[in-house]
């Protein structure tokens, strides 16, 4: 009887039907023996030995150590299990996974690093999570809370160590910590001492709350020579007192809740361009509290209830643009307390204080303060006591419960008050001013009902203004609309006009008055005690140079010493030749083409 010879590939067939395309080689390799016993028994008894040394030396330990090569898609039925492993594999390949034993994770290899793939801690957020006793979660072992999402648990008490425990284990370079939702009882100041730390909440949810005297719940400090940078504290609900910030720069404090406040807030102490954003804060029900701001700072878009807003008098080149203020209760005299200098006071909306809306103080300087709307305070909507400031397009409303004033000047001088609307129902002046001098009151809307008061009052110890095109409307009769005690104030205005006297010295004989280029309506001649012609019409020269628009007013007055003769030609149309002495004037129009005589004065 012929021997069946064990076909070429027979081998490789079983390999590959059987254990290569299935994980369970054990239970594969059982079906494969029996297999083979079919075959053998066709084979042989000298080559049986033979087959089973080969299934030994090559199948066995193939099956141990020989790399999977799935050509195309792995189906697991049961469970992959993967060995931990303290340290990743050297020399790995691109796609090779492993099980990171001391980070509780599944890694793979990109091609340039080990990526975590799934299992452990969320990390996505923060580089150290922390669970409050009551976060989600959180539960007893055996005494001790501890929470499967976080990497340190606080226990109810003393909660700042487990916090501090967590920034103190961050890199020098800086990273996040993320506390959960939960109440964290403190005993004592969290301290942030390294740069590009990131506290991190999870919304109001996650409660900062001190439990015993505290006055600092937050402290982050460097030095002068060394200040911290890239601090972030953000997403949670501080129930107590001050976050303060010491030398601290290019950081950010951003949708926090900060309540019952008795003192200060924020203490921002030899800072800089720091943002403060979308905060909302609330005072106790006792006097209101603060928020301290120096050098180079945003505060913008925040709440502040019972609470005030200082620059200090080192707060320069700062910016609180888009915050909403009730204050029923004042510590300080104003909302917004002003003694820095070039700060931009833009937006904001100031409402019930028994002081001032917002105040400039000590001589502050080259302030904006714009766009505001002021509505019942009881003592000042805007009160200057500086120089070279911007008060321009504010809205100010006084009830006529209050005895407030709407923008006050006094004691300082240069101010440009500009396009602002008052609405004064009480009968105390929309805008007054006192000891304040050189200052610009332009195109404001005054709107007032008193019955004994003026819209705008200037005091005896105030003098140089200038009133601008002002309109001010009042039901009073007669109509009180500008009481000024004041000296050399000047006017354009409906009620009054005021041309400014210009000094000319006149040397040359005859010579031509130039109002054209140098603009002037109303000239005072020098002559040095001489008798000079002005203009000469026999030989083309014109006594003054042609007006600037149809309508230009030029008045012109004589010399104390000497005259001038204004001679009648050219284009100058005169009467005859006027003479000007001492207090003689001479009044003449420019119509497109000529200046004409429309008075003349011989005093």
């Amino acid at each position: 009887m012929k021997r069946k010879k064990f076909k070429e590939g027979h081998l490789s067939l079983y390999l590959k039907s059987t254990y290569l395309q299935r994980l369970n080689w054990l239970e594969e390799a059982h079906k494969f023996v029996k297999e083979m016993m079919k075959v053998s028994k066709k084979i042989k008894k000298s080559k049986k030995l033979l087959f089973i040394l080969l299934f030994i030396f090559l199948f066995i330990p193939y099956s141990f150590s020989a790399k999977l090569n799935i050509p195309d898609s792995l189906i697991i039925k049961r469970t992959l299990y993967l060995v931990p492993q303290s340290s990743a594999p050297s020399s790995p390949q691109a796609g090779q996974i492993y099980y990171d034993d001391s980070e509780n994770a599944v890694k793979y290899w990109d091609g340039e690093k080990w990526v975590s793939l799934s299992g452990g801690k969320d990390k996505s957020v923060a580089t150290v999570i922390v669970a409050a006793k009551d976060s989600l979660d959180t539960y007893d072992d055996a005494g001790t809370k501890k929470n499967d999402k976080a990497d340190l648990t606080c226990q109810g008490t003393n909660d700042e160590a487990v916090i501090q425990q967590a920034i103190d284990s961050l890199p020098s370079e800086g990273g996040a910590v993320y506390l959960l939702e939960g109440t964290y009882n403190l005993s004592n100041t969290i301290n942030i001492n390294k740069d590009n730390v990131s506290l991190i909440g999870a919304g109001r949810g996650t409660v900062l709350k001190e439990s015993s005297s505290m006055w600092t719940i937050i402290n982050a400090s460097g030095t002068s020579s060394d200040p911290l940078v890239g601090i972030l504290i953000s997403q949670l609900k501080v129930e107590g007192e001050e976050i303060k910030f010491n030398y601290v720069e290019n950081s950010v404090i951003t949708k926090i809740w900060v309540e019952n406040v008795a003192g200060g807030v924020f203490g921002g102490y030899d800072c800089k361009h720091i943002i403060f954003s979308e905060n909302s804060l609330k005072a106790s029900s006792g006097p209101g509290g603060h928020l301290w701001v120096e050098d180079s700072n945003i505060l913008a878009n925040n709440i502040f209830e019972g609470l005030e807003l200082w620059f200090s008098s080192n707060s320069n080149n700062s910016i609180a643009e888009g915050n909403i203020f009730t204050i029923p209760v004042m510590y300080w005299i104003s909302v917004i307390y002003n003694q820095g200098d070039e700060n931009i006071i833009m937006g904001n909306i100031i409402h019930n204080s028994i002081e001032d809306g917002i105040g400039l103080f000590f001589g502050t300087k080259n302030n904006i303060v714009c766009a505001n709307n002021i509505f019942d305070v009881k003592s000042s909507g805007i009160t200057v006591e500086g120089e070279e400031n911007l008060i321009s397009s504010n809205l100010i409303h006084l009830l006529s419960s209050n005895n407030a004033k709407g923008i006050y000047l006094t004691d300082y001088n240069k101010n440009l008050v500009v396009g602002n609307s008052i609405k004064q129902e009480a009968n105390t002046y929309p805008l007054y001013l006192s000891k304040s001098d050189e200052n610009l009151i332009a195109s404001n809307y005054l709107d007032y009902s008193g019955t004994s008061i003026y819209g705008i009052y200037i005091d005896s110890d105030s003098s140089d203004n200038y009133l601008v095109g002002n309109q001010l409307i009042t039901t009073s009769n007669p109509p009180r609309k500008i009481e000024d005690n004041g000296t050399e104030t000047q006017y354009t205005q409906k009620e009054k006009i005021t041309i400014e006297r210009q000094e000319v010295s006149l040397s040359s004989n005859p010579a031509t008055l130039e109002v054209a280029t140098t603009p002037r309506g109303y000239v005072f001649f020098d002559t040095g005690g001489s008798n000079i012609l002005l203009g000469d019409p026999a030989n083309n020269i014109d006594a003054i140079v042609d007006g600037k628009a149809i309508g230009d007013t030029l008045i012109l007055e004589g010399p104390s010493s000497g005259k001038v003769t204004v001679k009648n030609g050219a284009n100058t149309k005169l009467h005859a030749d006027r003479e000007l002495e001492a207090e003689d004037t001479l009044t003449l129009l420019w119509n497109g083409e000529d200046w004409l005589e429309i008075a003349y004065s011989d005093n």
